[in-house]
């Protein structure tokens, strides 16, 4: 996720053979939920590998939030946006 290795159109090719409008992928070490390719791929991810909690990700009435343990919930960020 941190450099582009797969070209929008990569994206698109793989979203159209799967019929689907999203992916989500965990495991990906990051302090929180962001997404990535323009709202088409979501990083998710626990953070438990550097011994954090994390994020979750929420997806009600078709509208995608993170949330924490907390219960606090706010919108997903671009991950390019928090550089």
């Amino acid at each position: 996720f941190i450099e582009p290795l797969m070209t929008s159109k990569e994206i698109d090719q793989v979203l159209d053979h799967f019929n689907v409008k999203r992916i989500v992928v965990g495991h990906t070490t990051f302090n929180g939920v962001y997404s990535h390719h323009g709202g088409r791929v979501f990083s998710v991810d626990s953070d438990l590998q550097r011994g954090n909690s994390g994020e979750l990700l929420f997806w009600e009435d078709g509208k995608l939030s993170r949330g924490n343990l907390s219960g606090s919930r706010a919108p997903v960020p671009d991950y390019g946006s928090r550089r």
